[in-house]
């Protein structure tokens, strides 16, 4: 979707926490049809607005889709019950925003890596780069970017020490930093642009790192949602 004749971004009305508290409620196709309208208005042209933006600086961002693409989730509803942007940095490494009942989110950094990326991370963590991680991880939770949520194994990865002094590292699947801010009136301003900003600009280190270092996937997203089964994931 283009981010291309959006007006300027002036935040989301009221209705768009409202819509998706009763898209969460009644998420049918129903309830899309007679409402499709309401997302039209309170959502995708704010959210377009917002991506129009930041293209400047961080490239067209890609809006979300509000279906959802049940080929690879067949069990899941049909309908997000949110709204956001994503747009890949020079290197690969995905920047997103969203924004849902629970208010603003934004995250840099990959949820999983493939294998190949988990093997090129993991050869880096242990080197020398993997001081340079903990620094940069250091500095951005000074600015309230932290990793949420990350999937990480339990034990230790199969052929490292259980005295590694990089570990917790070692054992992440995946690496993002997150910061979440409340709803609030204030989202019907145009701090949600500054914040979106600041964020994706604070997080750049770690962006950096994982375009140098870790580089884009090298198998599509679906298949990398896939339990891997190379002997780098496997604990030891």
């Amino acid at each position: 979707m283009t981010t291309t004749d959006a007006h300027p971004f002036t935040g989301w009305p009221a209705d768009a926490a409202a819509f998706l508290a009763e898209l969460a409620a009644d998420n049918t196709r129903a309830f899309w049809t007679e409402n499709a309208h309401r997302y039209r208005t309170a959502l995708l042209e704010p959210t377009r607005a917002l991506a129009a933006a930041l293209t400047e600086e961080f490239g067209p961002p890609r809006v979300f889709r509000p279906h959802v693409d049940r080929r690879f989730r067949p069990n899941a509803d049909p309908y997000r019950t949110d709204t956001g942007i994503t747009v890949a940095g020079p290197g690969g490494t995905p920047y997103a925003a969203a924004l849902s009942v629970q208010g603003l989110a934004v995250q840099v950094g990959y949820q999983a890596f493939d294998p190949g990326q988990l093997r090129r991370y993991r050869n880096s963590v242990d080197g020398a780069a993997g001081e340079t991680l903990e620094e940069v991880l250091a500095a951005l939770r000074r600015d309230d970017l932290v990793p949420d949520g990350v999937s990480a194994l339990t034990g230790r990865p199969r052929g490292y020490a259980a005295d590694h002094p990089r570990l917790a590292l070692l054992r992440v699947r995946g690496l993002h930093v997150d910061r979440t801010w409340p709803p609030g009136e204030w989202l019907g301003t145009d701090e949600p642009l500054e914040q979106v900003r600041a964020a994706w600009r604070a997080a750049r280190p770690l962006a950096d790192w994982l375009d140098a270092h870790v580089g884009p996937r090298d198998e599509p997203v679906f298949a990398a949602r896939r339990p891997a089964s190379s002997d780098n994931d496997q604990e030891g």
